[in-house]
């Protein structure tokens, strides 16, 4: 991507509504922030205040980018819903999801893996390394503990999400699980490495977790 290329990132797959705008590698205009359940009402505000704030109009962006979870149906259904009204509307910018857990992985350098359990009792897994300020990922399907427990070998980072439970359904293991703040940096950080470029899945939802 081109230092000029413009983007929006939405994930509002959690707790917390991820935004901002993006040029190439560097950020603009951000909102992180819990949502109380108000994302029909926030989410077209936020996205103004932030466009007014990067100094861009929505016929400008290139590119909308919104995570599909693992998270709650209901928030991820909104994100979804409104990446792909805008991509409707604009006709011009490319439509790309990501897995939302990307935006909890934290900056430490090294193999790292996400964990967060699904309603079927399995669990939803994303693992990946982040070296030189590149972030790259393999998504793998629901596994079972067993599975689950062979892919966590030789990883130095690991992300529980929620922590608690993860911690307690691991704890004869003693892991060390961390759950960091969400952040674009990490999303940016996949949606620029190269083998992203061009990349417009499918937007089917993850939704493994209660709301």
């Amino acid at each position: 991507m081109g230092p000029s290329f413009n983007r929006l990132i939405i994930d509002t797959s959690s707790e917390h509504t991820v935004m901002g705008l993006a040029q190439g590698c560097k950020v603009l205009a951000s909102h992180i922030a819990l949502h109380a359940n108000q994302l029909s009402q926030s989410l077209m505000p936020t996205l103004q205040s932030l466009l007014s704030e990067a100094g861009l109009k929505l016929n400008q962006l290139d590119e909308i980018a919104v995570g599909i979870g693992p998270g709650s149906y209901t928030g991820t259904r909104v994100g979804v819903a409104i990446a792909k009204s805008l991509h409707f509307a604009l006709k011009k910018p490319s439509l790309t999801g990501f897995c939302s857990l990307l935006a909890f992985i934290p900056r430490l350098e090294g193999q790292f893996a996400c964990v967060m359990p699904s309603k079927t009792g399995d669990f939803y897994l994303l693992k990946g390394v982040r070296s030189e300020g590149r972030l790259t990922c393999s998504q793998s399907t629901l596994i079972d503990v067993n599975a689950l427990i062979e892919e966590l070998k030789g990883t130095d980072i690991l992300i529980g999400k929620p922590l608690h439970e993860v911690q307690a359904k691991f704890a004869d293991l003693a892991l060390q699980w961390s759950l960091p703040a969400p952040s674009l940096d990490p999303i940016l950080a996949y949606l620029e490495a190269p083998e992203q470029a061009g990349a417009n899945p499918r937007l089917d939802l993850i939704y493994l977790h209660k709301p």
